[in-house]
């Protein structure tokens, strides 16, 4: 065991046993990092200068939920990854959409030395956070994004039920609408787990309200400011999400059969597709050298 402190008390990491087997645990370094946000991740390594790809979660999850395939695909592929958890600590009606792109862009800035080439990787909430980071601080080589709204849509929140939610400091998002997460035909053992777990966890009521502002108003995202070095990617079980029409905006979006609002890729069938479009992106936005 280790202890580093980064020079100016940027962030304090512990190089510790790991939460979950990385795929070469001989090499694959592992830090516990806290921000001075309150952000708290995991970063996965095994060497300064690789491509790092950030990945944000999405509403009620936690970064636990990368290691339902993400993460591994992306260490496997000879990348770096962080696994943020993207609630920050803090007042919890201070965190806004734009307070945690601030967040992240600071992470960014202080990681930037070590991994100069950097991806983000966000799904629903965290796709949101991804373009928001990118629109208003350009960190980013590329995007890659799963289940973002390009245009307004029925959350499943009725505005009575919002504002009798906003009446506490943390809000957890209601099990009657669990089927916007999950394709509840066919989702994994491992999903339906998970899913029963950290999708309760509280989201800041800041937070929260701002996730369901995006909503009704999608522009909030600003998808228009981050240029073309971006891939989407839907699940076509998420009807409330996928794209009507063209969004005109010179990036690439894919769709794909039996897929719910949190990509399953716990199952095989679906991980192909998926799994290959993510990381030609990747090679297209951070080669690996």
């Amino acid at each position: 065991m280790k202890e580093i402190i980064i020079p100016l008390i940027l962030c304090l990491c512990i190089s510790c046993g790991t939460s979950h087997n990385p795929p070469n645990p001989t090499l694959t370094q592992v830090e516990q990092v806290l921000f001075p946000s309150g952000i708290k991740g995991e970063l996965r390594y095994v060497r300064n200068g690789q491509p790092l790809v950030i990945l944000l979660h999405g509403p009620g999850f936690d970064r636990k939920v990368w290691f339902l395939g993400t993460s591994d695909d992306y260490e496997r592929s000879g990348r770096a990854v962080l696994l943020l958890d993207v609630y920050p600590g803090g007042s919890p009606d201070g965190v806004s959409l734009a307070s945690v792109a601030s967040d992240v862009h600071s992470i960014v800035e202080q990681l930037r030395g070590r991994f100069p080439v950097i991806v983000f990787h966000g799904v629903s909430l965290g796709a949101a956070i991804a373009v928001r980071t990118q629109a208003d601080y350009m960190d980013a080589n590329g995007l890659i994004l799963q289940s973002l709204s390009p245009q307004s849509h029925f959350s499943g929140i009725r505005q009575a039920d919002a504002a009798a939610l906003a009446s506490s400091p943390e809000i957890k998002i209601p099990s009657g609408i669990r089927s916007l997460f999950v394709d509840p035909t066919g989702s994994s053992v491992e999903l339906q787990a998970q899913d029963a777990g950290p999708l309760n966890a509280p989201m800041p009521r800041g937070l929260a309200l701002a996730w369901l502002k995006l909503h009704d108003d999608p522009s909030e995202v600003r998808i228009s400011g981050v240029g073309d070095r971006v891939l989407v990617q839907y699940g076509s079980s998420d009807t409330n999400l996928a794209p009507k029409g063209d969004w005109n905006l010179g990036i690439g979006v894919k769709v794909y059969p039996q897929i719910g609002h949190i990509f399953d890729l716990h199952r095989r069938e679906l991980r192909t597709q998926v799994i290959s479009d993510m990381l030609s992106a990747a090679d297209r936005f951070a080669p690996v050298r």
